[in-house]
């Protein structure tokens, strides 16, 4: 009877280390698989935000290029009202002294013999 049981103990033994082998290898394949879903998940989450980058990137160059343009805009304005304030400025001027530097009368030459 001692052989018996001790063959039954070896038998159930062999039995759970088989079946502790499988189910090793079934935790080890949904692992791979967890681990492959997470790459995946990984992958496409960057690909997300690599997109959403690239957008904010072109989004903000967008908005300085309109800034730059409507800066641009505001400095040529000014540039030519100076230059009007300027030209109105120096012909007020070249006119109010123009009588000095002129001589007077009709004859501009007369230093030339006619």
């Amino acid at each position: 009877m001692d052989d018996d049981l001790l063959r039954t103990i070896i038998v159930l033994e062999k039995q759970l280390q088989a079946q502790l082998a499988e189910e090793q290898n079934r935790a080890e394949a949904w692992a791979e698989r967890e681990v492959g879903l997470l790459d995946q998940d990984l992958a496409d989450y960057r690909q997300r935000l690599n997109t959403r980058e690239a957008n904010w990137l072109e989004a903000a160059e967008r908005r300085l290029r309109l800034r730059w343009q409507q800066w641009e805009a505001g400095e040529k304005a000014r540039q030519q009202a100076f230059l009007q304030y300027a030209g109105e400025r120096l012909r007020s001027r070249l006119e109010a002294n123009l009588g000095r530097i002129l001589p007077d009368g009709d004859d501009d030459h007369q230093d030339v013999e006619s």
